[in-house]
C-alpha cells in the first residue's frame, strides 16, 4: 500500500468518525427539544397573567424563594412558596398592589414518567401572556415585550399569527380566541407552517 493509499484510508476512518458525532449531537438536541415542548405542553393549561420569571434565586430560609423575572413587560421580584404537593404560589407587587398566581405541573420523558416541574420551570412556562384592557386592547406580553397586537385579531377568526424579533431571534406565537373571551396561544422558536404568514410586531 503507497502512502497515498494509506493517507485516503485514515482520513476516511475520520471522516466517518466525523459524521457519527455530528449524528449524536443532533440526536441530543432533538431529545432536548422534545422534553422542551413536552414540559410546555404540561404546564398549558395553569392559568396565570404572569410572564418569565427567570434569572437568579436567593434562599429566603424556609421554603420560600424569591426570583427576579418579567411580569408585564417589567422586572419583578417574585416571591415563590413551594407546596408539598409539587405547585408553587407566586407572590409580586404591582401597581402598588400584591399580586397572587399559583401553578405546577410535570414534565413526561419518552417512557411516560413524570416528573414534577421545578419552580424554575413553572415560571418559565409563563414567559407568555395574552391579555385585554378594560378598553378593549389586546396585548400580547412576552419577556421585556409588550405589543397591542388589536389590530391583528380583529377578523371573523379572532386568530392570528404573529413573532417578535429580539438580538437576531425570532419566536413565532399563533395565538386564537378561545370564544369565552381570553385567547390561546403558543410559541415556538421555528414557525407554524410558512414564516411568511407570520407579521413581525415587535
Amino acid at each position: 500500500m503507497t502512502n497515498k493509499e494509506k493517507y485516503k484510508e485514515a482520513f476516511s476512518v475520520l471522516h466517518a468518525s466525523d459524521d457519527i458525532s455530528l449524528e449524536v449531537e443532533k440526536m441530543q438536541k432533538n431529545k432536548r427539544n422534545s422534553r422542551r415542548k413536552q414540559v410546555i405542553a404540561a404546564c398549558a393549561c395553569v392559568a396565570i397573567v404572569a410572564g418569565s420569571m427567570t434569572a437568579y434565586a436567593t434562599d429566603l430560609g424556609g421554603i420560600q424563594t424569591r426570583i427576579h423575572g418579567w411580569i408585564h413587560g417589567e422586572l419583578k421580584s417574585v416571591d415563590v412558596t413551594g407546596e408539598t404537593d409539587g405547585s408553587y404560589t407566586f407572590t409580586w407587587t404591582e401597581d402598588g398592589t400584591t399580586q397572587e398566581a399559583s401553578g405546577g405541573g410535570v414534565s413526561m420523558d419518552a417512557s411516560g414518567e413524570q416528573t414534577a416541574l421545578s419552580a424554575d420551570e413553572v415560571l418559565e412556562s409563563f414567559s407568555t401572556s395574552v391579555e385585554t384592557d378594560d378598553d378593549g386592547t389586546i396585548w400580547l406580553y412576552y419577556e421585556s415585550h409588550k405589543v397591542d397586537i388589536t389590530e391583528y385579531l380583529s377578523g371573523s377568526s379572532k386568530s392570528c399569527k404573529v413573532a417578535i424579533k429580539d438580538n437576531g431571534t425570532t419566536t413565532y406565537f399563533d395565538i386564537k380566541s378561545n370564544g369565552s373571551g381570553g385567547y390561546s396561544l403558543s410559541r415556538s422558536d421555528s414557525p407554524q407552517g410558512s414564516a411568511d404568514a407570520y407579521t413581525i410586531v415587535g
